[in-house]
């Protein structure tokens, strides 16, 4: 399952087809790196599985609070325009420069985790549990706990802090680069675009439920719900455009 794509990214840089990957990286530093094919095949498969589904999940999480806090999502393009400007897309160094959007997916990762809430009756004083049962902490109550976070527990608001990466010795230890790829994502949304609810044909916005949820496994997603994407300024598909084209000249090159 893992070799197979590793050898798929192979075979199309033999061809001549270097679009940048992490991959790709690994091939072309195989001397570098002292990783063997299957190492290297099962270290790109775990980085994908690790990542991919929960940073979806809180992408989406966070679209659905740009549309239900449009005053946040202003408040954060604020702070983007005097750092960024509009001659060049958000860059990683402007990470220390933007500390509203860095509670930003503090506070994304605390109002709705990845990991359902649980909806069993449970007790632990006095009860039996078996050697080997594994136990996963209840991220998303502990989250909303108003003793640590205020009446406002169930609002998205900047101005906490989370414990979805765990705590201890479990503590994830991707969370770094977690929480670059969130920044990264989501200063170049807020940067490009303007996020607003979806109308149907008659101009009328689409509810959206704010407090559901789709169980998914061991992730939880929102609701399905509409969006209503536009550019920021005229400059923002042209500036995003040539930048992908840069990109991929890079990689050949």
């Amino acid at each position: 399952m893992f070799v197979g794509p590793f050898n798929n990214v192979r075979e199309k840089m033999l061809k001549g087809i270097d679009s940048p990957s992490l991959v790709g990286t690994w091939i072309k530093g195989a001397d570098r790196y002292g990783l063997s094919e299957r190492e290297s095949a099962w270290l790109a498969g775990l980085t994908f599985a690790g990542g991919s589904d929960t940073s979806a999940v809180a992408m989406s999480w966070w679209m659905l609070a740009m549309i239900t806090y449009p005053d946040i999502q202003k408040r954060a393009q604020a702070e983007l325009d005097p750092v960024v400007g509009r001659t060049r897309i958000p860059i990683f160094s402007d990470f220390q420069h933007l500390p509203y959007i860095r509670a930003m997916i503090k506070e994304m990762l605390r109002w709705r985790p990845s990991w359902p809430p649980t909806s069993l009756d449970d007790w632990y004083d006095g009860m039996f549990i078996p050697q080997g049962t594994v136990m996963i902490a209840n991220i998303w109550h502990l989250n909303r706990d108003p003793t640590t976070y205020g009446a406002d527990v169930a609002h998205f608001n900047p101005e906490e802090g989370h414990i979805s990466y765990g705590f201890g010795r479990r503590v994830y230890p991707g969370k770094h680069v977690a929480n670059n790829s969130l920044f990264i994502d989501i200063a170049m949304m807020l940067w490009a675009c303007n996020i607003e609810a979806g109308k149907d044909e008659h101009g009328n916005v689409i509810p959206i439920d704010v407090d559901g949820w789709v169980e998914d496994g061991l992730l939880i997603h929102p609701v399905p719900f509409v969006a209503d994407i536009s550019p920021r300024f005229p400059e923002a598909v042209a500036l995003l455009t040539g930048e992908r084209e840069l990109t991929v000249e890079r990689s050949v090159i």
